[in-house]
């Protein structure tokens, strides 16, 4: 279903946002250039999971509501200065060297940059990404 579906959409199917503050958002969108999600969050239409939510469901990717120190490697959480990791809320949990990937948990999939610093710290390896929300990785770190 989410493939064919804009963010608004998903967000219009499967939060308590309403088609006229998707409308007010989209205005806005067009005369600020910010993100559809930060513009949502901000004016109190919807909160930071809810949109968490609907962009896992549009990019298919996996969505955490925990994360245990169990579930984190330090040789892979360990690799990058805990102040980076805060600051872009971003940890790499795990990996598999022998398929040359690392699992990488992050709050914003679309900041693009720090994933490409991750690729080459890890030596070129696949990013298998999957999203929590701000406080899960602030709390796992």
């Amino acid at each position: 279903m989410s493939e064919s579906l804009e963010l608004g959409e998903i967000l219009l199917h499967t939060t308590r946002l309403e088609p006229g503050q998707l409308e007010r958002a989209r205005k806005r969108q067009a005369e600020s250039r910010e993100r559809l999600a930060d513009i949502l969050v901000d004016q109190g239409m919807l909160n930071a999971d809810e949109v968490l939510g609907a962009l896992a469901q549009q990019l298919d990717l996996p969505l955490r509501s925990t994360l245990t120190i169990e579930e984190i490697d330090d040789e892979y959480a360990l690799k990058i200065p805990i102040s980076y990791a805060k600051q872009l809320r971003m940890l790499p949990i795990g990996g598999d060297p022998d398929l040359g990937t690392v699992v990488v948990v992050a709050s914003d999939p679309l900041a693009m940059a720090p994933l490409d610093d991750l690729r080459i710290l890890f030596n070129g390896a696949e990013i298998m990404l999957e999203l929590a929300s701000d406080r899960v990785i602030l709390t796992a770190i």
